[in-house]
């Protein structure tokens, strides 16, 4: 008979009821002894026919010291497994279960003392069988588990599912199971991720970078995605990352992938929070920065809610890593540029480009002080395609002595930092003085210009700093 509920009495020829009894005998098929054969010594006792693959559990009296033979060989001690029986004592039975399904046919167990065992000077009880069939109504091959493939068209996309499986025991009576968790057919990507961050630099041809060793990855977040609601709600993300190849994604498996795959694991939604982002260490501890530098990686990430449904993965991205910052400029120069009797013009610098290999320079930084080798201060900048600055006397002491650097920065953002520089310049902000003359020696005629009264005039100039300064020249 199956057993489906406790006060089941457990043997032909006694009121012995079963009072707890484990989740896994539920539904099973009890085939009753007798308390009469309790004694029984023969290694061949009980014989019974199997229709369908089946498990046999035995439970026999917990008060045995040790168990026949038979059983011991033949059979795995559950622990923590146990039938009681006696609500007031606590007194059960010892569950073990078939180390291996028994295939259909004749099936043979020994006596309660048959060789092997060992008992207490006390009256102990027969053991009795459970039968649990593996599978009735698919093909049954070799092992534990059954497989069974439910095929869905595109017209139940997004649909939900639930299944429930029914058993059937050797003699017919039938089982059913618990239904599954909902699971939601997902053929079209509805809930994939949507990564947003993966790069620092986009150059003008199209070309993406990414800065340094660590690279973190952002997805849109899951929680704001229309078709992600309720079953389909984002419980897990997983985040994959390749070196140069593509296929490494799907390889990962079957070659040695070491330093070349990285991934995530799952992670849940409720620890990463926003941003939901992760970050990849893409450098292995056997090799050096240009391991990493100047290669391309390729990023995807996936999602799968409570009930364990996948998304598809995301669309594939991919970024060029760039490690290291800039080299330094060459040839740096500095003159002055001047307009006659006007206070204006600038300091002229010009320098050779530096370089940068992977995502090049995306500008430079000027850098201006009055001490030598000290206190510089950042005065401008200009766009990486240009080598040539002009700082204005109007920013500038006049006749002060400046010195020059030059740093720069790469499309992702690392600096070559100015005090590295091999190259300085110094150069005086000599401006000429603005001139003047009396008005009394000066006409102003019809035609605007201005006109010399005598055949000699004196010119002056006034809050000029003459220091450093070995003379003039005065053109007519």
């Amino acid at each position: 008979m199956a057993v489906r509920k406790l006060k089941e009495n457990l043997f032909i020829d006694s009121n012995i009821k079963i009072q707890t009894l484990p989740e896994e005998l539920v539904g099973s098929t009890l085939i009753k002894t007798s308390i009469k054969d309790r004694w029984n010594q023969e290694d061949s006792f009980l014989t019974f026919n199997l229709l369908v693959p089946s498990y046999i559990y035995i439970a026999i009296d917990l008060y045995f010291n040790e168990v026949p033979d038979w059983l011991d060989e033949d059979f795995d001690f559950i622990v923590l497994k146990q039938i009681v029986t006696d609500p007031q004592s606590q007194r059960g039975f010892m569950l073990f279960k078939s180390k291996n399904i028994f295939q259909p046919g004749k099936v043979n167990l020994g006596g309660n003392f048959a060789n092997g065992s060992i008992s207490p000077p006390i009256e102990l009880m027969m053991y009795t069988v459970f039968v649990k069939p593996v599978d009735h109504i698919l093909p049954y091959v070799s092992g534990d588990t059954v497989t069974y493939k439910d095929f869905l068209g595109f017209e139940n996309d997004l649909n939900t599912f639930q299944y429930q499986i029914e058993t059937i025991d050797a003699v017919g009576n039938i089982s059913r199971g618990i239904e599954s968790t909902p699971i939601i057919l997902d053929l079209s990507g509805h809930c994939k991720p949507n990564i947003t961050k993966w790069y620092n630099y986009e150059n003008d041809s199209h070309q993406r970078f990414a800065k340094g060793q660590i690279k973190q990855v952002s997805i849109q977040n899951p929680h704001l995605i229309p078709q992600c609601s309720n079953f389909r709600a984002t419980d897990s993300l997983r985040f994959q990352a390749v070196r140069e190849e593509i296929v490494l994604f799907d390889q990962a498996n079957k070659v040695d992938v070491k330093g070349r795959f990285f991934d995530s694991g799952w992670l849940s939604v409720d620890d990463l929070q926003e941003p939901f982002s992760y970050k990849f260490n893409l450098l292995p501890e056997t090799k050096d920065l240009n391991f990493v530098n100047g290669k391309k990686y390729y990023y995807r990430v996936r999602a799968k809610d409570v009930f364990n449904n996948y998304s598809v993965w995301s669309d594939t991205v991919s970024a060029i890593q760039d490690v290291f910052p800039p080299g330094d400029i060459n040839n740096l120069t500095a003159e002055t540029e001047v307009i006659e009797n006007i206070g204006d013009g600038c300091i002229r610098l010009n320098w050779n480009h530096a370089e940068d290999p992977v995502s090049g320079i995306f500008k430079y930084i000027i850098y201006r002080s009055e001490d030598q080798g000290n206190s510089f201060v950042g005065v401008d900048s200009l766009p990486g395609s240009q080598n040539t600055f002009c700082d204005a006397f109007s920013n500038l002491n006049d006749n002060k002595v400046f010195y020059y650097r030059v740093g720069s920065m790469d499309g992702v953002g690392n600096i070559f930092d100015f005090r590295n520089s091999n190259w300085e310049v110094a150069i005086r902000a000599l401006k000429g003085p603005v001139i003047s003359a009396p008005k009394s020696d000066l006409i102003e005629c019809k035609n605007g210009l201005v006109g010399i009264t005598n055949d000699s005039i004196l010119v002056e100039w006034q809050e000029f700093n003459p220091d450093g300064v070995n003379g003039y020249e005065i053109h007519i």
